[in-house]
């Protein structure tokens, strides 16, 4: 369901963070925020993603927000694992972090972060993957900001293309909270898009930095949760 508590919306969200992103914005030009997706464990919420935004990709980025209820049990974002044929995973592993898995038409691969989520508060997360190397980014308005690198064999090929995709959910594990603004780009996007992102929304309280005007293009898809 959509609910009323976009980033930012929630009071004193920001705190005496507002104005501290970077000078010279990546994306000047905010859009306003109203609203997340809530997504209730108990009800194994979820919603589904057309085949075509991660099959035959051979090099991804994911660019999202969220606010979990707690992290004591794995936390699914998107997923094409449990359901069927493997072909990707992107979830907090409890307790260890963030984690990546991609299986292609060639091999496998996997990368687990050391970068451990906190709960009940809104956190932004972009990960990206050359074809060989996965890259994750984890940024709070509390001071967390931190990067994580590593390497994993490279399966070649590309992901598999085969349905469904989903969000929230990978058929035996939910995520429990909310998920905000989601997308996904075809190609490994820097650090400096990432964070031009979540300094857009630290530098404009409500308001959310507009993806289409990433530097390396749109994204192939953008999950507003609610919002225009």
């Amino acid at each position: 369901m959509y609910t009323s508590v976009g980033i930012g919306i929630t009071t004193n969200v920001f705190g005496s963070q507002v104005g501290a992103g970077s000078p010279g914005p990546v994306f000047p030009i905010p859009l306003n925020n109203e609203f997340s997706m809530e997504f209730d464990e108990a009800a194994a919420t979820a919603f589904t993603v057309p085949d075509e935004v991660l099959g035959g990709l051979s090099a991804f980025s994911v660019s999202f927000w969220y606010n979990a209820t707690d992290f004591t049990v794995d936390r699914p974002i998107i997923a094409r694992w449990q359901i069927g044929p493997a072909a990707f995973l992107l979830y907090h592993d409890a307790p260890n972090g963030w984690r990546v898995l991609i299986e292609t038409s060639a091999g496998s691969a996997g990368a687990q972060s050391t970068l451990v989520g906190t709960a009940a508060i809104w956190q932004y997360l972009g990960v990206s993957w050359d074809g060989t190397t996965v890259k994750m980014y984890l940024r709070d308005f509390v001071g967390t900001n931190s990067n994580w690198s590593g390497l994993s064999a490279n399966p070649g090929g590309t992901i598999n293309a085969t349905a469904p995709w989903r969000i929230g959910n990978d058929d035996t594990r939910s995520m429990d909270g909310y998920i905000d603004e989601l997308a996904i780009w075809n190609s490994a996007l820097p650090e400096s898009t990432f964070d031009g992102i979540f300094d857009c929304t630290v530098d404009n309280p409500g308001q959310v930095a507009n993806l289409n005007s990433a530097p390396e293009g749109a994204p192939l898809v953008w999950y507003r949760m609610g919002d225009n």
